[in-house]
């Protein structure tokens, strides 16, 4: 019998990702999932420097791919289609950027 397998697919963000690039790594709280996940840790700080190059780099590298579309969302001030409840933009209104703006700069 066949075995279904599930592949990374590189080609967009899920929720979890999309949360971290907002908010910083490990913010949802959930071990196994987002940038976090190919390492098992439930918070950034439980990794060595090695892997926690690792997720900075995927991390800066989706910033890239995706920052600005992020971008155009986070400073309309709406939840976008398909993003999940805890993804949300704080009330510092449009001028403040998401933890990726601050940590890698404007897409």
């Amino acid at each position: 019998m066949p075995v279904k397998r599930r592949l990374d697919k590189r080609g967009g963000l899920d929720d979890y990702r999309r949360q971290e690039l907002l908010e910083g790594p490990g913010g949802h709280q959930l071990a196994g999932v987002g940038y976090l996940g190919p390492f098992k840790a439930a918070a950034f700080d439980q990794l060595g420097p090695e892997d926690q190059a690792s997720v900075m780099a995927a991390m800066r590298q989706d910033w890239a791919d995706h920052g600005a579309t992020l971008m155009v969302w986070w400073r309309s001030g709406e939840h976008a289609e398909g993003v999940q409840p805890w993804c949300w933009v704080p009330a510092g209104g449009p001028d403040c950027l998401p933890w990726a703006g601050e940590q890698f700069g404007e897409p």
